[in-house]
């Protein structure tokens, strides 16, 4: 997957492949870029609802592609 960086050039970001929704990868990409955020962050960043996005991350954890510390969701550490 191809994204634009804030300079205006593309960057490859490494996505797992076992993410198949558009909406999980826009997720994981989002905590990726941020890292890290809290479901409100996560919602305001990305316009999921907070019920879409529990389930997004719940799903995300369950897969070992994030973890949950204190309420903030980032990447698991052998993603990054």
């Amino acid at each position: 997957m191809t994204v634009a960086s804030h300079d205006g050039y593309a960057a490859t970001a490494a996505v797992p492949d076992e993410l198949e929704s558009a909406e999980a990868k826009l997720v994981y990409l989002s905590l990726k870029t941020a890292e890290g955020a809290s479901v409100d962050e996560l919602r305001e960043n990305v316009g999921l609802s907070k019920l879409t996005l529990h389930s997004i991350l719940r799903t995300l954890r369950s897969r070992g592609v994030i973890r949950e510390d204190d309420g903030e969701y980032r990447p698991a550490a052998d993603t990054q």
